[in-house]
């Protein structure tokens, strides 16, 4: 089992698409879905805002033998001399860095209901 958070586009999208090709179940969560597969199963969130993880808890198998998770949302937000740039640091960690410490967080929390 595979959980692949950023799969609208790029390489989260090639990614799914490699993994499938192998016949692995995929749970791909992003803001667009744009694959349709037996073996895929899709997850709409926005990143960049604060999440409940439950849909996700819900998604995955009662027993799990094996969970890859692979982060690839992400932005990297302005890109300037620094004196110029405007940043929107909140928006920008909640993607980049709360959202994917909250689903390692859950995950952690809830391993002996996959166990």
């Amino acid at each position: 089992m595979v959980v692949i958070f950023g799969v609208s586009r790029g390489l989260g999208y090639s990614l799914v698409n490699s993994y499938l090709s192998l016949n692995v179940n995929v749970i791909g969560v992003g803001r667009r879905n744009t694959i349709i597969h037996p073996f895929y199963r899709f997850l709409r969130k926005d990143l960049s805002q604060t999440n409940s993880w439950d849909e996700l808890l819900d998604m995955l198998p009662k027993e799990i033998d094996d969970l890859t998770l692979i982060y690839n949302a992400g932005d990297l937000g302005e890109v300037g001399p620094i004196q110029s740039i405007r940043f929107n640091n909140q928006k920008l960690f909640q993607l980049n860095f709360f959202s994917w410490v909250e689903v390692v967080q859950v995950l952690l929390n809830e391993r002996d209901r996959f166990l």
